[in-house]
């Protein structure tokens, strides 16, 4: 409502088909062909998490499965017995937050070891809480639930039986991928990931020769007066506060770019 009062144009189901160059600006061009230019651009558009393939996992959002895994998370686990699914250093880090509070955490590895994706230093503290238990080769496949989770059926190794784990709370952590779409158009340089990279830490990766004698503005990408900000962003902190805190400060950003340019 606010947008709108400040003469802000909502375009709603009209996905982000290509961005090209347009002068000093850009050219943005909807699924329907519409065509919109801008002297400046912000994307915002997120990640989309790697969901499993587990039936109902769905229906349970909220009713004790979960993305991600911060600190508030941690806290309202304390006592239940929490399984976390990942193998990277998000998940080792959250299975240590977890324990803090949690009266069981599970941490479930479809690979061999954990040191193929996990820093060592994390590997290494695990192995020392006593309420952690790592279980490597070991996927879900089936949850057991009535109005939220109850347990997680799991099955691990070679082997064709599955058992039941159980379990109050299943946090995902196998990572996302970033929604990006346009950005190849106008050569925007990500890391191997595919998150857009800004502020400077473009420069050493191909492509990322800045064209201006200013160095680039926290949240600018390679591309002068395109910005990223939020989950789809490199080094960005994946957490609803942080992304509306830059998406505050890219508007602050795009005025600067905008003046830089002049006109109306």
């Amino acid at each position: 409502m606010q947008a709108r009062r400040f003469g802000a144009e909502l375009l709603l189901a009209r996905p982000l088909a290509a961005v090209s160059a347009d002068g000093p600006g850009y050219v943005a061009e909807l699924s329907d062909g519409t065509l919109i230019r801008g002297r400046a651009m912000l994307f915002a558009s997120g990640v989309e998490w790697r969901r499993p393939d587990v039936p109902g996992i769905d229906d349970l959002l909220g009713a004790g499965v979960y993305y991600g895994a911060g600190p508030s998370e941690a806290l309202s686990c304390t006592g239940s017995r929490v399984v976390v699914v990942g193998g990277g250093n998000s998940a080792g880090q959250a299975v240590v937050r977890f324990s803090r509070y949690a009266r069981q955490v599970t941490l479930l590895v479809r690979g061999r070891d954990l040191g193929a994706s996990m820093s060592q230093y994390l590997i290494d503290h695990l192995s020392t809480i006593p309420n952690v238990d790592v279980r490597v080769r070991t996927e879900v496949v089936g949850l057991q639930a009535d109005d939220r989770l109850r347990a997680v059926i799991v099955r691990s190794g070679d082997s064709t039986g599955t058992a039941p784990l159980p379990s109050d709370a299943l946090f995902i952590c196998i990572g996302g991928t970033p929604l990006a779409d346009g950005a190849a158009g106008i050569g925007l340089v990500t890391n191997s990931a595919g998150y857009l990279l800004t502020g400077g830490d473009f420069a050493s990766g191909p492509g990322g020769n800045w064209p201006l004698r200013r160095e680039p503005l926290p949240l600018e990408t390679n591309r002068p007066g395109v910005f990223a900000a939020g989950d789809v962003r490199c080094g960005s902190v994946k957490r609803c506060s942080a992304a509306i805190g830059e998406g505050s400060m890219a508007v602050a950003l795009v005025h600067r770019r905008l003046s830089e340019l002049g006109g109306d």
